[in-house]
């Protein structure tokens, strides 16, 4: 990769998997594409490079999810743009629980803190 702060061509770091999944007795193939552990964010839809880092302040703008199977290859952390992207891509639909706190948490670091404020008339 060069020194200008470029992504790298697409074909470098991409790991494309294949997850096999059940649903409703009907077995669904689905491409997703997953983050290094030590490069740029891969939104996982899309295989879209993203311009920030893995394990960067910037991770937690991405709604993120970690394969626990045991069936994926090296990379198996997922960042989506959404909840709603994962659900699209997944065919699946997260608890209403999950998607608020996602929200939540992307609200709370748009909204500044402000403590210790005296206020004097």
């Amino acid at each position: 990769m060069s020194s200008n702060n470029t992504l790298p061509p697409r074909r470098l770091l991409k790991k494309l998997n294949i997850c096999n999944f059940n649903l409703d007795g009907a077995i669904h193939k689905v491409n997703v594409f997953a983050s290094p552990h030590n490069g740029y964010i891969i939104d996982a839809a899309s295989g879209d490079y993203e311009p920030y880092l893995v394990g960067s302040s910037h991770e937690s703008e991405y709604f993120k999810v970690v394969d626990s199977t045991g069936t994926m290859s090296d990379y198996r952390t997922f960042f989506f743009r959404t909840p709603e992207a994962f659900e699209h891509t997944f065919l699946q639909q997260l608890p209403l629980s999950v998607k608020k706190a996602y929200n939540d948490s992307k609200m709370e670091k748009l909204i500044p803190k402000v403590e210790n404020i005296e206020i004097s008339s």
